[in-house]
């Protein structure tokens, strides 16, 4: 029944909006990651700045992968919303903790998956089939 009434979402800027929450996404994990590490031992200063320079290496695969994400999104407007988050959840997962495995911190895995649930579920939600209003009927 939802396919048949017209889309009222950002559709056509779930690609947009994937590839910005992504690059958020990356850099919020990034410098936790590098916090999380600076704070269990101490770091010179060149140490610090190249543990950056990785949290900005993340910003890549988070801005591609999001993007991705997006598109895929935009694809499922008409499904069940719970649909939607499981197809869209289980893949961001899933880059999580490939990245924390090939970089060596998989420690940091589960936390990094809380702030990607948060930006997996505002993609769905922004991107979600609305029903138009019907009109008032004036009596």
């Amino acid at each position: 029944m939802l396919a048949r009434l017209p889309v009222m979402s950002s559709a056509g800027r779930g690609a947009l909006l994937g590839c910005c929450l992504g690059v958020a996404n990356a850099l919020i994990c990034g410098v936790g990651i590098v916090l999380g590490i600076a704070g269990d031992s101490r770091f010179f200063s060149g140490e610090l700045v190249g543990m950056l320079a990785f949290a900005l290496f993340l910003v890549v695969p988070g801005a591609l992968f999001g993007l991705g994400l997006g598109l895929v999104a935009e694809r499922l407007v008409s499904q069940p919303i719970w649909v939607r988050r499981g197809v869209l959840v289980v893949p961001a997962f899933v880059i999580v903790a490939m990245l924390g495995a090939a970089t060596g911190l998989d420690a940091f895995v589960v936390l990094s998956c809380i702030p990607t649930l948060a930006g997996v579920w505002i993609l769905e939600r922004r991107t979600r089939a609305v029903a138009p209003v019907p009109e008032a009927l004036a009596r």
